[in-house]
This record gives C-alpha cells, structure tokens and sequence, in this order.
C-alpha cells in the first residue's frame, strides 16, 4: 500500500514551528512578570518591616520616612512595569493563539486529505480483491 503524502507538509510544518515559537515567547513573557510580581511582593514585605522598627531619635524618624518614600516609589515603578509586562504578555498570548488557529487550520486539511486517501487506498484494494475473485472464478 502506498504511503500518505501531504502536499502541504512544509508549509504544516512552518505553521507548528511558528505555533511552538509563539508559545515559547508567551510563556516567556509570563515567567517574567510573575517575577516582577514576585519582587513587588519582597518590596512590599521590607517596607512593612522597615515600618515595623522603632524610631528612637528625629534623625531616625526622618531617615525611617525618606526610606519609606524611597520604598513606595520603588514600589509604584514596579506596578507600571508589571502593567507594561501584562500588555506584552497579552500580546504574545493573542500572537500564540493566532499561530495556533492558523497550524490548527493545515492540520485540518491533513486530516480530511487523508481520510480522502484512506477512502480511496480501500476502494482500491476492494476493486482488486474483487478483480482477483472474477479472474479466479473465470479460471
């Protein structure tokens, strides 16, 4: 019996790289801000016990209140890089499920292309096993 070829194999294949490339970007972009989530979460953690020590003099107060400023800001900067992050990951989650639609589409037609040959390499082989029970019988 003759093997399955389909005809749009290469592009098949171009489509499932391009699907796994898209994939690999989007889960890189998560890790990423998960991690800047993770640290806004440590900064958040030393502020609360940079707040949590006592001040024993004015000049430790005031120390105490630049720091705790220093902190917020810090703090802030990192929520807008996480909302910038969420942007782009959103971004390469829309472009993985666009690669995804679109490999999802070529194996579609493999699939129905090859139902089609199946149907066909059977009918064949019917038409021969009844071709060879006509000869046998003639014989």
């Amino acid at each position: 019996m003759a093997r399955f070829r389909f005809r749009l194999q290469r592009v098949l294949d171009l489509r499932e790289g391009e699907e796994a490339q898209a994939k690999r970007e989007f889960l890189k972009r998560r890790a990423i801000r998960l991690e800047a989530e993770a640290q806004i979460e440590t900064m958040q953690a030393q502020l609360a016990a940079a707040l949590r020590r006592p001040a024993e003099s004015l000049d430790q107060m005031i120390q105490r209140e630049a720091e705790r400023m220093r902190r917020e800001d810090g703090i802030r900067q990192a929520r807008v890089a996480v909302t910038i992050l969420e942007n782009e990951e959103l971004a390469a989650e829309r472009n993985w499920r666009q690669a995804r639609q679109a490999a999802e589409g070529f194996r579609m037609l493999r699939d129905r292309a090859k139902t089609e040959w199946t149907k066909l390499m059977e009918k064949r082989e019917q038409d021969e096993l009844d071709e060879w029970a006509v000869t046998r019988r003639a014989a």
